[in-house]
């Protein structure tokens, strides 16, 4: 999407300031944090605008503003929009993302509340401004931009301990998740032989080459750069004495049949004492090992949905090393569901896939109506945010009205990594006939979510691994992130929120070009603006996203909460809703013109998912996809423009052969000569064309 305006006019120059920027100003609170100040402005002032360095971490940005009345200017004469942003940008200043905000104008002074973001992937900038041109009924007293990092505190080894053991697990406490443990003779970390192990989303590691016995020094740094307190211990163990647990090799998994075993893999340099698993409140032990594995099931087979199995290893010398892993069953194999690039989805046992024609914020008593109204996929955010039973019912009820579903998570749990609510809740769902996807986030890089990518990076990996059925969709406002969230996903979904087709066409060209780099599928989002724009450019962006992607999905259903903002901002409706005197006639007029479009859709579901090459171009203000299929020549023209469109198009080679192309839903028939075809399109127009060699 592109960043929003600040208007092509504006120009926030700073007063006559006292600016302090700092970076080395730092003070810990008790909790954990370190704040840095990185700007403090202290005199009054109208306008500002500052750009400041600044690194990706896992701490926040914050910002403080103090603001009063100008008692010179008219309230009444004041534009509305924001009044103090937060914009950070990447390398070259190029833009990531921002907050925006707008002023309380009604008291006399005002604190703000402190506005606190996220650091995005990527940042290297951070831009501050207050006031924008014609705001000039408050005036800024004081700001504050300050950046807070978490630090962490080791707890294992304490400082001053003697430790019998030459390969020692560090431990501490700490908010951040990617940190680099130091190990090191020199208590100020400084010599050649300090040792540096990365480590991301967890709070301990062990070490993974002997050290001698003797005093050393380990702390901990987070991202931010911020170190903990050191902590020094006398490690006594003799360098040749087996003090490390064995190697355990098992990953979260769906075991299909109830009886087949879990197997592990151990090792170690000596031997294996025995191998314990727990589960069901029940422990069983292994003492012999085949081939190096030991492989286990529970006597009664294994429970359907999720069973969490503790799995420990013991050497000879009692050494242990313990895993907990999640393993995922179903009483019957779901059908496993493909996204293709261009042709629709494939799902397993079908004989042909299916065009995806997929509508947003559809309540299980509103599934029948969609499903007349030409949908076969629904989402709802109820669902995505209820219990597991909730969300259960909300799914059959989509499969009872022939729909597939995507579903998401709470996204507080997913900011929090909580994986344990993500094992649980895909073990519960996947069974599940009508679950088509997993719907990981919606807008994970903006600020008011702020979930980095390596975050859902790991909770990809679990859902994948506890089931391989499904793929997952995300969402981004902005498509420059697809490349760092590229892990995260299978199918992207672009939010096309426009009016404008040019502008949509636009959208599909640059998500299209980043997630072919990215080696990933998609399909686009479209904003249901029927009664705000007209019946022609809502056609040409449904159609737009089909021939530049795979389906459409629409944002979202006109159920009572759509409705009433629908209602709220009547005097924005488009010319041929004004006249309609209630809600019911509006309805229905929307439900009429959205049928319309699908049902056109998906008589052309054959043609999008059939086998058969395609292609799609530009010759100016019109789009032109290309498909032979079934002995037929299928050529979709659209124009994105809003004036009509006289031209001939460039030899077409497929065409070569065709003398005639009839057109579909008309008594009309379109001359070829020589491979070029003369369009005639009126604004938005939307014409299929068809022809046989």
């Amino acid at each position: 999407m592109v960043r929003p305006s600040r208007g092509a006019t504006a120009r926030l120059i700073a007063a006559t300031l006292s600016v302090c920027v700092s970076t080395s100003l730092w003070g810990q609170d008790e909790a954990g944090v370190v704040e840095q100040e990185l700007l403090s402005v202290t005199e009054p002032f109208i306008t500002l605008d500052k750009k400041l360095a600044l690194s990706e971490g896992d701490g926040e940005v914050a910002v403080q503003v103090a603001a009063r009345i100008n008692p010179e200017t008219d309230l009444e004469t004041q534009p509305g929009g924001w009044w103090y942003y937060l914009e950070f940008e990447g390398e070259g200043g190029r833009y990531l993302t921002g907050l925006y905000k707008g002023p309380t104008l009604s008291e006399e002074s005002t604190n703000f509340p402190e506005v606190r973001s996220y650091i995005p992937a990527g940042t290297q900038f951070v831009r501050i401004g207050v006031g924008a041109e014609g705001k000039t009924y408050q005036q800024a007293t004081s700001l504050r931009v300050l950046r807070r990092s978490p630090r962490a505190t080791p707890t294992s080894p304490l400082d001053g301990l003697r430790v019998a053991d030459n390969t020692p697990r560090f431990v501490w406490d700490s908010s951040a998740q990617r940190v680099t443990v130091e190990v090191s003779r020199d208590p100020a970390f400084l010599d050649a032989g300090t040792m540096r192990l990365p480590v991301q989303m967890r709070h301990a590691v062990d070490m993974p080459q002997v050290l001698p016995p003797g005093i050393w020094h380990w702390r901990v740094v987070t991202i931010d750069g911020i170190a903990s307190p050191s902590r020094s211990f006398e490690q006594t163990a003799p360098a040749d004495a087996d003090t490390t647990g064995p190697e355990l090799d098992v990953r979260h998994q769906y075991i299909a049949e109830a009886q087949r075993p879990l197997v592990v893999k151990v090792r170690d340099g000596g031997g294996i004492r025995r191998v314990s698993f727990e589960a069901y409140g029940c422990v069983s032990t292994l003492r012999e090992l085949a081939g190096g594995s030991a492989s286990w099931a529970p006597p009664g087979g294994w429970h359907v949905g999720l069973t969490r199995v503790k799995v420990r290893a013991e050497d000879d010398h009692r050494n242990a090393t313990e895993r907990l892993v999640y393993v995922s069953h179903a009483e019957g194999t779901p059908a496993v569901t493909r996204w293709t690039r261009h042709e629709g989805a494939r799902v397993q046992g079908q004989d042909k896939p299916s065009f995806p024609l997929a509508m947003y914020m559809v309540r299980d008593f509103e599934m029948s109506g969609a499903r007349a109204a030409g949908f076969n996929t629904v989402q709802h955010y109820g669902a995505d945010h209820s219990d597991n039973e909730t969300t259960r019912e909300w799914l059959q009820a989509a499969d009872e009205n022939g729909l597939k579903a995507f579903v998401a998570f709470d996204r507080s749990k997913l900011a929090a990594v909580d994986l344990d609510f993500v094992a649980e809740r895909v073990a519960a769902l996947l069974s599940e006939p009508g679950l088509m996807a997993w719907y990981l986030f919606d807008e994970p890089e903006l600020p008011s979510h702020g979930v980095h990518p390596y975050k859902l990076r790991a909770i990809a990996g679990l859902i994948r691994a506890l089931d391989p059925f499904h793929p997952i969709m995300l969402a981004l406002y902005h498509e420059h992130f697809i490349s760092q969230y590229r892990d995260c996903f299978d199918v992207h979904l672009t939010q096309a929120y426009h009016k404008d087709p040019r502008a949509v066409r636009r959208e599909a060209l640059l998500a299209g070009g980043l997630l072919a780099d990215a080696r990933r599928d998609g399909s686009l989002i479209v904003h249901n603006y029927i009664p705000f724009a007209s019946f022609e450019s809502n056609r040409c962006s449904a159609f737009l996203a089909a021939m530049y992607h795979n389906g459409v999905f629409w944002w979202g259903w006109w159920d009572d909460y759509f409705m009433g903002r629908f209602e709220q901002q009547g005097r924005a409706f488009h010319e041929r809703f004004q006249g309609l005197d209630s809600k019911e006639q509006r309805r229905e007029a929307f439900e009429k013109e959205l049928t319309a479009i699908t049902s056109e859709l998906r008589t052309l579901e054959p043609v999008f998912t059939g086998p058969g090459e395609r292609r799609v171009w530009e010759q100016g203000d019109v789009s032109l996809w290309l498909k032979t299929h079934a002995g037929a020549v299928w050529l979709i023209a659209a124009n994105v423009g809003a004036s009509q469109v006289d031209m001939i198009t460039a030899p077409i080679p497929e065409l070569r052969d065709i003398g005639v192309m009839q057109v579909q839903g008309r008594a009309e028939a379109l001359g070829v000569q020589a491979g070029c075809v003369e369009l005639r399109l009126g604004p938005h127009e939307v014409v299929v064309y068809k022809g046989r060699r």
